[in-house]
């Protein structure tokens, strides 16, 4: 059974890296994503790049039974041997899982545990709150992990982003939201200096003090930052969550 012509994005809401580990190996944590359905520019932190691979593995549309293992299939022939660098298994997940998604790692590339809600109250509420500005696509042949400063504390900050996240979503709590966001982000860029670009970081601050929270999905660089408002912001794209089932 597929999900006939449709092949979704996975935006990621918190905890970049944690499926990852170099960072999960150090302390556990999660992931949190949604899987959306709207079009949008390649090289942005969506997992473009598997949502290709999932293309020609299943041309008829994403698979609607066995999803964790066909997320695995996803992973596996996504990452086959000559690849150079490991697309993170929360790419995989969230593009396979309908609505919103907690995956939580410990120390390996696929998670040791894995939630996912279609509540259509927490599905709507979310697509109220969440608004994708756009920023410039991450350069050609861009590595994140050049420079890496594995502190505990900071990889500490991004591990728990997800667990606050996914709490805050099940009690529509604006405020925990926004600090998960603002907590992941700040675990990443410090994690990582390369993710933060002028650009990023000048385009954060502008929404920054007028919103809950301000992230950016996927590995870092450019694509979207997710604001955290309930106001409306021009020329954001608001997400259309996939979502197949009422509960």
């Amino acid at each position: 059974m597929y999900d006939l012509g449709v092949f979704p994005f996975r935006i990621e809401l918190v905890g970049a890296w944690v499926d990852h580990p170099f960072i999960s190996g150090v302390l556990p944590g999660s992931v949190v994503t949604i899987n959306v359905v709207n079009n949008f520019k390649l090289k942005s932190g969506l997992a473009s790049s598997s949502r290709d691979v999932a293309k020609k593995l299943w041309s008829a549309g994403i698979p609607l039974v066995n999803l964790e293992e066909n997320a695995k299939l996803l992973f596996d022939a996504e990452n086959t041997p000559e690849k150079e660098y490991i697309s993170g298994s929360e790419d995989h997940i969230g593009i396979i899982y309908p609505g919103i998604t907690r995956t939580q790692y410990n120390g390996s590339y696929w998670p040791e545990e894995i939630e996912s809600t279609q509540d259509p109250l927490l599905v709507a509420w979310l697509e109220s709150v969440i608004k994708l500005v756009p920023i410039s696509s991450r350069k050609e042949n861009f590595n994140p992990r050049a420079i890496e400063n594995l502190d505990r504390s900071l990889i500490r900050l991004l591990c728990e982003s997800g667990e606050l996240c996914w709490e805050s979503i099940h009690k529509k709590d604006l405020f925990g939201f926004g600090e998960a966001i603002n907590n992941s982000f700040e675990g990443k860029t410090k994690i990582l200096p390369l993710t933060l670009t002028e650009e990023v970081e000048v385009a954060r601050n502008i929404h920054l003090s007028s919103s809950y929270g301000v992230g950016i999905s996927g590995a870092g660089g450019g694509g979207y930052l997710t604001v955290i408002t309930e106001e409306n912001i021009e020329d954001a794209v608001e997400p259309k969550i996939r979502i197949l089932s009422q509960g």
